[in-house]
């Protein structure tokens, strides 16, 4: 079977994914209340847009663009659809988080995690379908960073339990 995505296609849907995280971001923080929350997610927000700006970045790189999705059984094709599909990541911020103007800190902060968790996986299942090391270790910088936030909220959310 040959493979259902490019790697233009990849980052395509990667691209969404952080325009996503920095949208829901920034609707948290209009909704907080207290300073240092808001500016929580808003420098949460700035790092999604650093990345959608790198995954662009590859976008425009033809030696990373020239790369097949290395899947010859077709499995990692269709786990990257299904993430694709809507499924997964929602197709639209407002929709996917409904953040309302009385939503609890507790509650974003549960959501931003799953997310960022979802992309984990999602950026985790690109660089294993990579058919070369190329932008391996690009996506390898941004799964990271994705961890450092999954520990920024779960200290802060642990901290609102408390």
């Amino acid at each position: 079977m040959s493979p259902a995505f490019n790697a233009e296609e990849v980052l395509e849907i990667a691209v969404q994914i952080e325009k996503i995280g920095a949208a829901f971001y920034r609707r948290a923080a209009q909704i907080v209340k207290d300073p240092a929350e808001k500016k929580m997610l808003e420098d949460l927000a700035v790092m999604e847009d650093g990345h959608e700006i790198g995954f662009e970045n590859m976008r425009a790189d033809p030696d990373i663009l020239s790369l097949l999705i290395g899947d010859p059984e077709g499995e990692a094709a269709l786990y990257l659809r299904a993430f694709a599909s809507g499924n997964v990541f929602p197709r639209d911020v407002n929709s996917a988080f409904d953040l309302a103007d009385n939503v609890t800190i507790e509650v974003i902060l549960t959501k931003a995690i799953k997310m960022e968790l979802e992309s984990i996986a999602f950026y985790q299942g690109i660089k294993d379908s990579m058919s070369k090391e190329l932008g391996r270790e690009k996506v390898d910088a941004i799964i990271r960073e994705e961890r450092q936030h999954v520990t920024i909220l779960s200290e802060k959310l642990a901290a609102v339990l408390s």
